[in-house]
């Protein structure tokens, strides 16, 4: 395994609506699959604050957003970025990562620099221009040349003739790479693709296997209420948290309580967990488990998945069984864009919605509401309730469940 963190350095600026933030010049957006450092309580955007030294690690897709896959709060880190040199000027000694200035002047380095070149600067941020200390090329891709077999992961970019990036790494498809999750047909720029093969002469990857990774719809937080080992093909075993069963592959990510990686078998029943789930199969396929078994993950917490059980003149509907309650002090949005309430409600049937905000005798009271562009419903059957009648809302005849679907 190859891990550089992307970015560490202070946050510039939150914006909770997107779940961003700004860190160096380099925008970050949190996942549903992000996992958070045991430090940072609740774990979500409302965890972090202004001036927080973080440490992020992702990859990013060709808007140069950062997805991340880890956070962690850092105390006494040296400030960091890595990623692509643009706009060099050897006569000034600059040049930028995304949005931050890098002055190179004082720094130590071995090798030429040019623009394309990948790096990581070390130094520190002052009065808006990032002075280097040291610039390390240590995420090159071609110091793994003498490994026969890969694996990268990441979105695809510059995509062309069945050539494209993973975050800098150059990958070529050919008539022998077998397809995961889809076709050939099927591939576009921005897709979450694991690529497996090796590399040539060149250091380009011949990709042997091409897999489409689904990112996760959804998010919620409850206790294990029962573990089963699985021995169906593809998956190790599944585990019901709330009133959902999640089936457990051997990529999904699980964490301890510190952090830790762990097995399967470190499941217990009444471990809380935060779990994020995509959906395939007409099953609900964990990505992460993360147990966290303190008492204050009631603080917030954030959950996504399609949105039933509308009611509007309650302001409330249901995601996974939880009764989610809206006011006029929550923030409504669709990627991104403000929303008023009524447009809200008019928007998010038969959408999928992520919703932060705290729990309150087992309804979750929002915060937020975004409107996001997942897909959740497409190859899932949604446990529920069935329709009884509709009433006329702002939002036309919208249906109603009776009586409401349980929630835990």
């Amino acid at each position: 395994m190859h891990y550089q963190p992307k970015v560490t350095g202070a946050i510039e600026w939150l914006d909770p609506v997107r779940n961003r933030m700004s860190v160096l010049g380099q925008t970050i957006q949190l996942m549903q699959d992000t996992t958070y450092g045991n430090t940072i309580q609740p774990r979500n955007i409302e965890g972090f604050n202004v001036g927080d030294v973080i440490s992020a690690s992702g990859v990013a897709a060709s808007d140069n957003v950062i997805r991340v896959s880890r956070i962690e709060l850092e105390l006494n880190a040296q400030s960091e970025v890595a990623g692509t040199i643009n706009y060099l000027d050897a006569n000034a000694q600059t040049f930028y990562l995304n949005e931050l200035l890098v002055d190179y002047a004082p720094a130590l380095f071995d090798v030429e620099l040019k623009p394309g070149q990948r790096v990581v600067v070390h130094g520190n941020l002052e009065d808006n221009t990032f002075h280097a200390a040291r610039i390390t090329f240590n995420t090159d891709y071609r110091r793994l040349g003498g490994i026969p077999w890969l694996e990268f992961r990441g979105y695809v970019t510059d995509l062309q003739d069945g050539s494209f990036n993973l975050d800098g790494v150059p990958v070529l498809l050919s008539e022998k790479t077998q397809f995961i999750g889809g076709v050939r047909q099927d591939l576009d720029s921005n897709d979450q693709v694991r690529a497996r093969g090796y590399f040539d002469k060149n250091f380009v990857v011949q990709a042997e296997t091409l897999e489409y990774i689904t990112a996760p719809a959804m998010q919620s937080f409850a206790r294990i209420t029962d573990i089963e080992r699985s021995f169906e093909f593809g998956y190790i075993g599944a585990a019901t948290v709330g009133d959902f069963t999640y089936w457990i592959r051997p990529d999904t990510r699980l964490i301890g309580d510190r952090e830790n990686r762990i097995r399967f078998e470190d499941l217990r029943i009444g471990d809380a967990v935060y779990v994020s789930a995509f959906s395939a199969d007409d099953k609900l396929i964990a990505s992460s488990f993360a147990v966290d078994n303190r008492e204050t993950f009631i603080k917030s917490v954030d959950i996504e998945g399609g949105v039933y059980a509308v009611d509007y003149q309650e302001k409330q509907f249901f995601i996974f069984s939880r009764r989610i309650q809206t006011s006029d002090e929550t923030e409504f949005s669709e990627m991104g864009e403000a929303l008023t309430q009524e447009e809200f409600y008019r928007t998010m049937i038969g959408r999928s919605v992520r919703v932060r905000g705290p729990i309150e005798e087992g309804v979750l009271i929002a915060k937020t509401a975004q409107v996001s562009g997942n897909s959740f419903f497409n190859g899932f059957n949604m446990p529920g309730p069935t329709p009884s009648h509709t009433y006329w809302g702002m939002t036309g005849f919208v249906p109603m469940y009776w009586p409401p679907p349980p929630y835990y």
